[in-house]
């Protein structure tokens, strides 16, 4: 009876201290866009490079534009993931990076490395191009907002795009297939001896 008693209370335990570091992030709060003046650097750049682990991203960033600060044209940045919180599953186009500058040792490559700028139960400061949040940003600094930059399409987007335009693509299916039949009965009426049909 004294086993049956110590391992309910051990599941017990592990139960709260589970349920109670689910909740330590119960609500997100949206990131003050203020805290970009206290960044090492703001930047627009570019992902070249996404390396993921459970805890972080590692990514490698070239640098279109410095807002503030001065970075290299490419640096490592690391993206830190805590509860609810982290980077997307697909990180491509132009983004605003607000970063702090991380010690030598963090280097990757011998690339400068940084962190973006998170919360606890915050987003990142990192925001695409052009967006609202990345215009008002910008603003901060007193450079003029941007227009949206559309996130680029994949290979398979491409691809269904030009199914869309079906008409054309059948159109030219057409004339295509009709083309290569012609290409193939002349040449086989020019293999054939005179004489025969």
């Amino acid at each position: 009876m004294t086993a049956y008693r110590l391992v309910a209370a051990a599941t017990a335990a592990i139960s709260l201290l589970t349920v109670a570091s689910a909740d330590a992030c119960p609500v997100y709060i949206e990131p003050k866009l203020s805290d970009a003046r206290q960044a090492d650097a703001v930047v627009v750049g570019y992902v070249t490079k996404d390396v993921r682990a459970t805890d972080r991203a590692r990514l490698t960033v070239e640098i279109n534009h410095i807002i503030a600060g001065t970075v290299p044209s490419a640096v490592t940045v690391y993206w830190y993931r805590e509860i609810n919180n982290g980077p997307p599953e697909r990180i491509s186009g132009g983004y605003v990076f607000a970063l702090r500058k991380l010690p030598p040792s963090m280097s990757a490559d011998g690339v400068d490395a940084y962190a973006v700028m998170q919360g606890v139960c915050s987003g990142a400061l990192v925001f695409r191009r052009g967006s609202t949040q990345a215009n008002a940003i910008r603003e901060m600094f007193g450079l003029e907002p941007e227009p949206l930059e559309p996130p680029p399409e994949t290979f398979v987007e491409s691809f269904k795009a030009a199914l869309i335009s079906g008409p054309a693509l059948i159109v030219f299916g057409l004339l295509t297939t009709g083309a290569t039949f012609t290409g193939v009965a002349l040449w086989r009426r020019r293999r054939r001896p005179r004489g025969q049909p």
